[in-house]
């Protein structure tokens, strides 16, 4: 009975551990990496009736207002390196009265909404970060785009030989708030990326700035 007892418990034991592994060799050889994350985030606006720096803004006032509300998500999933969409939050939309317009400030270049996003990574090893989105009023509609950088790159921990995978990125993509009730989902495409983290930044607008600073400084020097 005891021999039974302890058989079953290290059977448990190994369960365990086999489902916190950090990563997984799948059937076709290619490495993938058991991906948990949560995600908050709030509003920041000048134009806004109430709510700014919460993750619930009010628009408008009387018969005809828009409250915008992010809910965050809490999602598992494997990824590899083809990327893999998936929601990462969703904007729930309540409207009231008909033909709501989002407004304008005084001076029509500054944003109207900024919408900053934290995602917090717990496997395949804790990390966080963040970015963010803005959009501009006098529309039906708030088109937040990404500002600066589009992903978020997370550590991947160490890989099994022969793979190099460094980093996870979450990749998001624009979305678009109306000023009818419903719900929008905040999408990114996550994948592992084989290439050191700073390599990967050269292709985003921080590396773009980088890169720019670099040639400035150059030029100085000659």
């Amino acid at each position: 009975m005891k021999k039974l007892f302890l058989s079953t418990l290290l059977c448990l034991c190994a369960a365990t551990v086999a489902q916190a592994d950090p990563f997984v060799i799948l059937p076709s050889g290619e490495l993938a990496f058991n991906t948990s994350f949560t995600t908050q985030a709030v509003f920041t606006c000048s134009l806004c009736t109430s709510g700014s720096g919460t993750n619930s803004v009010v628009f408008g006032s009387g018969a005809n207002t828009v409250t915008i509300t992010f809910v965050g998500s809490n999602t598992t999933l494997l990824v590899g390196a083809e990327p893999v969409p998936v929601v990462a939050g969703q904007i729930q939309v309540v409207a009231t009265g008909t033909g709501f317009v989002f407004p304008v400030g005084s001076n029509p270049n500054v944003q109207a909404l900024f919408f900053t996003l934290s995602l917090t990574q717990s496997s395949p090893v804790p990390a966080s970060g963040a970015l963010a989105f803005s959009a501009f009023g006098g529309s039906t509609s708030l088109t937040l785009n990404t500002l600066i950088s589009d992903f978020i790159a997370l550590p991947t921990g160490p890989n099994p030989p022969p793979f190099t995978y460094t980093g996870i990125a979450y990749s998001f993509l624009p979305f678009t708030i109306p000023n009818t009730s419903g719900t929008v989902n905040v999408i990114a495409n996550v994948s592992a990326i084989p290439e050191p983290v700073s390599l990967l930044l050269l292709g985003s607008g921080v590396g773009m700035m980088l890169t720019m600073l670099r040639k400035k400084k150059l030029r100085r020097l000659e």
